[in-house]
């Protein structure tokens, strides 16, 4: 194995370049910089294993964060489909009746848990009574 020291111009063709520079971050975190045979801007071969090692387990980090991201889309979306109401099958309409007004007629809505319009509530109460309902669960 070799001690010469890898350029950071190499170092560059496998990590990403850090914002302020590669030389910056190196002298933040106290790396010393070396200038090769050729005067390229070098580090030692350790520190440059040590860099490409820290860049794998950043990319299998971010891998396994995507895989999870992915896997709870995945799931909110199963749920968000089961709770879908599952619709009229084609064969359950009935010959002549258009299936938009089969959907309306199977509709829960119709089935007493219906607010009353403004309307609804006048011609119940033609004294002018005003009713008021609470929004959650009464307690």
């Amino acid at each position: 194995m070799s001690d010469e020291p890898v350029p950071l111009s190499v170092l560059g063709l496998d990590l990403p370049e850090p914002v302020g520079g590669r030389a910056a971050e190196l002298q933040t975190r106290g790396v010393p910089i070396v200038t090769d045979d050729l005067g390229r801007e070098s580090v030692s071969r350790d520190v440059a294993r040590a860099l490409l090692s820290e860049h794998r387990e950043a990319m299998t980090r971010k891998a396994r964060l995507q895989q999870d991201i992915e896997r709870r889309a995945i799931a909110a979306d199963e749920r968000f489909r089961a709770s879908l109401p599952p619709g009229v099958p084609a064969g359950a309409v009935p010959e002549g009746v258009p299936a938009g007004v089969m959907m309306m007629l199977s509709d829960p809505m119709d089935q007493g848990s219906r607010r009353q319009t403004v309307l609804e509530h006048a011609l119940e109460h033609p004294a002018g009574a005003v009713v008021y309902t609470p929004i959650g669960e009464a307690s």
